[in-house]
Parts: structure tokens; sequence; C-alpha cells
């Protein structure tokens, strides 16, 4: 019995302690921008990124116009992402890259990668793009948590700015209609044989 105790009592010091690194760790985690200062040690790393991100960004310009125009954009965003995917490997605690890794995956096969990036863009900063609550938003109506994407959804439309908010209105407003009616669906209970 006192050996059990004893391993019992070790586990539960290790768990604190793991849980108190990881705490110390989330807290610290802050947005480091693509800038010579943060890279002093690898010069051409930070050049082969920017490149990355830039020709990333082209194809993630390409595939926002398409999903505003309700279009698909599939395609696009994969190219971005295999770009971004590059800058990633270099530094992977940016806010912007973050969130345009997870708006891009949200629009191709992979949607349910989106949430990941999305969080992560989140707990970098405190001072986000209103649009990443819109992504949110989507990203949880995928996995049918409709509460927790309403709240996002309304988050966006709380703070966006008027630009923002003429550009994803249509949008904001459709993805808010469809979880009123997966909320609804979801309450009703059906046999289906």
């Amino acid at each position: 019995v006192k050996r059990i105790t004893s391993i019992i009592v070790n586990k539960m010091k290790y768990l604190i302690a793991l849980t108190f690194s990881i705490c110390c760790v989330h807290l610290s985690a802050q947005n480091v921008d693509f800038k010579k200062a943060n890279f002093k040690d690898d010069k051409d790393g930070l050049k082969n990124a920017i490149i990355a991100l830039d020709i990333g960004d082209e194809f993630f310009e390409k595939g926002k116009e398409k999903v505003l125009a309700m279009k698909s954009a599939v395609n696009d965003f994969k190219a971005a992402i295999s770009q971004y995917e590059i800058a990633q490997s270099f530094n992977s605690e940016n806010v912007d890259l973050n969130r345009k890794i997870g708006h891009a995956f949200l629009y191709t096969n992979e949607a349910y990668l989106s949430k990941d990036f999305l969080l992560k863009s989140l707990d970098l900063s405190a001072d986000v793009s209103p649009i990443l609550y819109f992504l949110l938003g989507k990203s949880y109506q995928l996995e049918n948590d409709f509460e927790t994407a309403q709240k996002y959804f309304l988050q966006f439309r709380s703070n966006a700015d008027k630009k923002s908010l003429e550009l994803y209105s249509e949008l904001n407003k459709k993805h808010m209609k469809e979880c009123e009616n997966g909320k609804e669906i979801s309450l009703k209970k059906r046999r289906i044989w």
C-alpha cells in the first residue's frame, strides 16, 4: 500500500509540474514578426520565409476573392498553404500566418485542420483581426458546435470595421442562420431507418 501511495504521489507531482510548465509556456506565447531583428542568426531562412509568404499571399488573395464571389477556391488555398508551410516551418509563432493557414484550410477538403491554427493565432495576441472571429465561427460550425460558432460570428459582427462588414455581411448572416437551423435539427430526435 505504501509503495502504491508513493507511486501515486510521484505521478501527481509530475502532473502538477507538467501542468505548470504548459501554463508558463502558454502564458509566454507571443507574436513573432518576420523581421530581421527577430532572426539575426538566420538571414537566409528569413529571406526564404518572406518569399514563401509573398507567394502564398498572392494565392490567398485570389482564393478570398473567389470565396466572396461564392466560387470554389480550393486550388488557390491549397497553393497558399503549401507556401505558408515553408514560412511556418521557419516561424510558427506569427499571428497573421497562423490565421491565414487556418483561413485557407477552411476552404479545402481538410477544413478540420483549420481550428488549431486559428486558435493559435488567437492565443498569440490579444489584438487580432476581427476576421479571425468569423473564421473561428466557421470552424466551430463545421464541427457542429453551433453555440460556439454563433458566439464567434456575433463577436465578428461586433468588432469588424465597416469594410469587413460589407464584405462578409452576407456570409456572416448565412452562417448565423445555418447555426440556428443546426441547433434546431440537433434538438429534434429522429429515427432514421
